[in-house]
C-alpha cells in the first residue's frame, strides 16, 4: 500500500511539473484604446479598467402582449487568446424570443453555465463607444451573421436600455444561385428592455 501511494505521488508530481504554466499579462491597456494585438507586446491585457461594461451586465427583458425577448449579457474577464498572445475583457450576449408568453421559444441561446468562447455566442463586443454597447449580432434562426445590436441606456436610467438590431452597413455580395440577402430578423428590431 505504501509503495502504491509513493508511486501515485511521484506520478502526480511529474504530471503537475510538466504542464505548461499559463502566461501572465505583461502590460495592461484599456479596452477601446484603438490598439490591436499587432500594436502591443505579447501578453498585453486589454482590460475594462474603467468598468464601462458593468452597468450592461445582467438579464434584460421586453414584453409586448404574448411576445417576450430576453437578453443575457455577460462580461468575460482576462480571457487569453493564444493565437494573438493577448488577454482581453469583452461582453458576450445570448437571447431568447417567445410569442406565447414563454411557453415555447422561436429561438433560445441562453444556457447555464455561460460558455465564454466567442464562437459559441450569437453576440460579442469588446468596446463601449459613446455610451453604446454595439454587439456583432448573429440571427441564429436565419443563420445571418455580422449584423449589429446596439444597446443604449435611456437618458438617466440604468434600468432600461434601447435596443436596435440592424443589418450591416454593406450588404454582403451574393454568388450565382444563392438567395437574395434577407433583410429581416427573427427578433423585433427596435425595443426597450428592462433590467431584471
Amino acid at each position: 500500500m505504501k509503495t502504491i501511494l509513493i508511486t501515485l505521488a511521484l506520478l502526480l508530481g511529474i504530471n503537475i511539473y510538466s504542464q505548461n504554466p499559463a502566461p501572465i499579462p505583461s502590460v495592461t491597456e484599456n479596452i477601446c484604446s484603438g490598439l490591436t494585438g499587432e500594436d502591443v507586446p505579447n501578453y498585453t491585457y486589454f482590460s475594462d479598467l474603467n468598468g464601462t461594461f458593468n452597468d450592461f451586465i445582467g438579464t434584460w427583458k421586453w414584453e409586448y402582449g404574448n411576445q417576450i425577448v430576453v437578453f443575457e449579457l455577460t462580461k468575460v474577464t482576462q480571457k487569453y487568446f493564444p493565437e494573438h498572445k493577448i488577454f482581453e475583457d469583452y461582453m458576450i450576449g445570448n437571447y431568447s424570443y417567445s410569442i406565447d408568453s414563454g411557453n415555447s421559444f422561436i429561438v433560445n441561446s441562453i444556457i447555464s453555465p455561460v460558455n465564454e468562447n466567442l464562437s459559441e455566442n450569437p453576440m460579442y463586443t469588446s468596446c463601449v463607444e459613446n455610451g453604446k454597447l454595439i454587439f456583432i449580432f448573429n440571427d441564429i434562426v436565419l443563420n445571418k451573421g455580422y449584423c449589429y445590436a446596439t444597446f443604449e441606456f435611456l437618458s438617466g436610467n440604468l434600468n432600461q436600455l434601447n435596443v436596435k438590431i440592424e443589418n450591416p452597413k454593406e450588404i454582403p455580395g451574393r454568388f450565382d444561385g444563392e438567395p437574395a440577402y434577407n433583410y429581416n430578423f427573427t427578433l423585433p428590431t427596435e425595443i426597450i428592455v428592462n433590467k431584471q
